[in-house]
C-alpha cells in the first residue's frame, strides 16, 4: 500500500525506478525518506543549500520527503517544507509521471499513482500535475528526455499545451544550468532530438535564438535547398554520442563562417563575436577547445594541399591532443557524410598520413643536437632547428606519397 501517512519508510525513487522498469542500467540512485528528521541521518555527509539531501556513497543519496512552492522567479525561487509529508506529496511535485515512482526494496511493491508505468508502456511523457509549469527548466527536461528514449517517444497533448503557456518563463532559465542539461543530453546518440523537439513545441526562439535563426537561412545543393538547422541535425545524429565538445562545436560552427571567411578579423574579435552569439553559459576551457575545432576545420579539409608551414601550425595548435585531433577527424567527416547526401562532389581526407605526421613532430626532440653542437646554441637557434627539422618531416612524408603514387601510375 502507498504510505499516505508518515511510517518511517525508504523508497527508491525517480530515474532509478523507471531505467530499472524500462531494463535500463542504473548508475546513480536516489532515495527519499519519509516520516524521517534530520536527525535520523547525522552520520551521513549533508550537502544541498535548499534542503536536506545526505550522500551514502559516490553513487547514492538520500533526500527527506519534500514539498515545494514557487515563491520567486528562477531555479532557487522555491520553497521546501519537509515536516509531515508524506510519498505521495513528494511523487506529486516530480516533474513527469515516469519519474513520479517508487519502489519499496523491502516488498519489492512499485508506488505509483500518476500512472508511470502506463505511460512507460506507451512511450508518453506528459507532466505529474500543475506545478511542473513553475519551473522552466522541466521544457528543457522533456526534450532532454525525449532526445534519451528516441523518436517514438511523444509528448502528451496536454504537456504540450501547458508548455505553450510557459513561453515568456523560458526567459528565466540560468545559463549555467541549461548548460548543465545540455552538456548530458549531447552524450546520447539522438541528441538532435531535443532541439528538434523544442522547435516542435514552438519554444526553441525562447531557449536558443541563434540556433533557432538558423532555421532561416538556407544551403543549396544541385537541385534541392535545406535549412541549416536541418544540415547541422543531420550532422548532430551522424555523430550520435560525439560527446559535448565534439557537438558543441558542431552547433556553433556556422556561427563563426562569416568571420573565418574574413582574415582581417583579430582572435580577439572573433571570441567577442562568438560571446555576443553564444546562447549558454560554457566554460572556459571547452570553449577554447570549442573554438581551435570551429577555426581549424576549414583548414583541415585542404591541409594536405597547404604548404609545409600551415600544415606544421594546424597540427601543432592541438598541443600534441590526440583526442582533440580526433575530434576535429570526426568533425569533418560528419559533416562530410551528410554533404555527400545532398552533393555529387566528395572530399577526401588523407587521415593516416595526418597522424604519422601528427605524431613525428610531436616526438621529436632537439637534445642529441643540442648536445652536440658548439658552442651552445641559443634559445632562438634551438627554435629555428626545431622548425626546420619539423618541416623537414612533413616534407619527407609528402615525399614518400608522391613517390607512392607515381609508383601506382
Amino acid at each position: 500500500m502507498e504510505n499516505t501517512g508518515f511510517t518511517k519508510k525508504i523508497y527508491l525513487v525517480g530515474g532509478a525506478v523507471r531505467d530499472r522498469l524500462l531494463g535500463l542500467p542504473i548508475k546513480d540512485k536516489d532515495y527519499v525518506a519519509v516520516g524521517y528528521t534530520q536527525d535520523d541521518f547525522l552520520h551521513l555527509r549533508k550537502v544541498g543549500k535548499n534542503f536536506p539531501v545526505y550522500l551514502v556513497d559516490e553513487y547514492t543519496q538520500i533526500a527527506l520527503a519534500r514539498r515545494e512552492s514557487k515563491v520567486a522567479k528562477g531555479y532557487n525561487g522555491f520553497c521546501y517544507e519537509i515536516e509531515n509529508i508524506t510519498l505521495y506529496e513528494d511523487l506529486k511535485r516530480r516533474d513527469l509521471t515516469i519519474n513520479a515512482m517508487a519502489l519499496d526494496e523491502s516488498s519489492g511493491e512499485i508506488i505509483d499513482p500518476f500512472k508511470g508505468r502506463d505511460d512507460l508502456a506507451n512511450k508518453v511523457l506528459k507532466h505529474t500535475s500543475l506545478s511542473f509549469c513553475e519551473d522552466p527548466l522541466r521544457v528543457i527536461r522533456i526534450a532532454r528526455f525525449r532526445a534519451k528514449f528516441g523518436e517514438l517517444w511523444k509528448i502528451h497533448p496536454r504537456t504540450k499545451a501547458l508548455i505553450a503557456t510557459m513561453k515568456e518563463s523560458l526567459a528565466e532559465l540560468e545559463p549555467n544550468r541549461l548548460y548543465q542539461e545540455i552538456a548530458i543530453l549531447l552524450h546520447y546518440e539522438k541528441s538532435y532530438l531535443f532541439f528538434q523537439t523544442l522547435l516542435d513545441l514552438g519554444v526553441l526562439d525562447r531557449v536558443f535564438p541563434f540556433i533557432y535563426s538558423l532555421n532561416s537561412l538556407k544551403i543549396g545543393f544541385d537541385n534541392i535547398e535545406i535549412s541549416v538547422f536541418d544540415y547541422i541535425m543531420k550532422v548532430l545524429e551522424v555523430l550520435k554520442a560525439g560527446g559535448e565538445l565534439l557537438k558543441l562545436s558542431t552547433l556553433y560552427y556556422y556561427l563563426f563562417l562569416e568571420f573565418l571567411a574574413n582574415p582581417s578579423l583579430s582572435p580577439k574579435q572573433r571570441e567577442e563575436s562568438f560571446e555576443k552569439h553564444l546562447d549558454i553559459q560554457i566554460p572556459k576551457t571547452l570553449k577554447k577547445s570549442m573554438f581551435l575545432l570551429m577555426n581549424n576545420h576549414q583548414k583541415i579539409k585542404t591541409l594536405w594541399h597547404s604548404d609545409d608551414l600551415e600544415i606544421l601550425n594546424v597540427l601543432e595548435s592541438f598541443k600534441r591532443n590526440k583526442n582533440l585531433l580526433q575530434c576535429q577527424i570526426r568533425f569533418f567527416y560528419a559533416q562530410e557524410s551528410v554533404y555527400c547526401l545532398y552533393s555529387k562532389q566528395s572530399l577526401q581526407l588523407p587521415v593516416k598520413r595526418i597522424w604519422k605526421i601528427f605524431y613525428a613532430i610531436g616526438n621529436y626532440s632537439p637534445v642529441s643536437w643540442i648536445e652536440n653542437t658548439i658552442p651552445k646554441p641559443s634559445r632562438k637557434m634551438i627554435q629555428e632547428h626545431i622548425l626546420q627539422e619539423k618541416l623537414k618531416i612533413i616534407r619527407a612524408f609528402k615525399a614518400k606519397n608522391a613517390f607512392l603514387c607515381k609508383k601506382a601510375l
